[in-house]
C-alpha cells in the first residue's frame, strides 16, 4: 500500500470512542425537532405561569425581561426555529397576560407598541446570536476530535510492521468510528480483489 492510499484513508476516518458520544448526542439532538419545539413551548408556558406571581411585585415592564432571559437561556439548547417561536409566544404573552389592558391584544399607547416590537427583536436577536455562538462552538469541538482522531490513527499506523498489520489497523479504527463491520478491499497479483478484515 503506498503513502498516498493511506492518507486518502486517514483522510476520511472520524474519532471514535469516547469523543463518539458527545457527536453522538448532538446529532440526536439535531435530529429531534419536535422535542426541541416542545422544550420551547414549555419554556414560554412555565414562564408565563411564574410571572403571575411576581409580575404584581416588579411591574408589566420588568416581566418582559423574564421572557427575555429565557428565551436567552433557551438558545443554549435548541436550534434557531424553536428560539424564533419562543420569542414570538413570549412577546404575544407578554402583552396578553401582563401589560395593560390584560388578557387583550389592544395596546392603549404607542410606547406599548414599541415595547413589544422593540422587545421581540431584541429576543429574536440576542436567540439567533446565542445559537450561533454554539453552532460555532460545537464546530469547533468537532475539528478537535476529529483532529486527535487522525493523530491517533496516524500514530497507530506507523507502529504497524508490515500490510497486514497496517490492514488490521484501519479496520479497527473504522469499526470502532462507525460501530460497524468493516472490510478492506485490496487487489490481488492475479488482478482479483479480495476482501480482508479483522477475524
Amino acid at each position: 500500500m503506498t503513502e498516498a492510499e493511506i492518507k486518502s484513508v486517514t483522510a476520511g476516518t472520524v474519532p471514535a470512542s469516547g469523543t463518539q458520544v458527545t457527536a453522538h448526542r448532538r446529532q440526536m439532538q439535531r435530529q429531534s425537532p419536535l422535542y426541541q419545539y416542545a422544550l420551547a413551548l414549555a419554556a414560554v408556558a412555565g414562564v408565563t405561569l411564574a410571572a403571575f406571581l411576581f409580575t404584581p411585585l416588579v411591574g408589566a415592564h420588568a416581566t418582559a425581561l423574564v421572557f427575555l432571559l429565557a428565551v436567552v437561556l433557551l438558545a443554549l439548547i435548541v436550534e434557531r426555529g424553536p428560539i424564533l417561536l419562543a420569542a414570538a409566544l413570549s412577546a404575544l404573552s407578554w402583552e396578553y397576560f401582563f401589560l395593560p389592558p390584560v388578557f387583550d391584544f389592544r395596546l392603549q399607547h404607542f410606547e406599548d407598541a414599541m415595547l413589544v416590537g422593540m422587545y421581540f427583536v431584541v429576543a429574536l436577536v440576542l436567540g439567533q446570536l446565542t445559537a450561533r455562538i454554539r453552532a460555532q462552538q460545537e464546530l469547533e469541538r468537532s475539528r478537535e476530535e476529529h483532529a486527535t482522531g487522525l493523530y491517533l490513527l496516524t500514530r497507530e499506523l506507523s507502529q504497524a510492521a508490515n500490510s497486514e498489520q497496517l490492514i488490521e489497523k484501519i479496520v479497527q479504527q473504522l469499526e470502532q468510528a462507525f460501530n460497524a463491520r468493516a472490510a478492506f478491499i485490496v487487489s490481488t497479483q492475479d488482478n482479483r480483489f479480495q476482501s480482508r478484515g479483522r477475524s
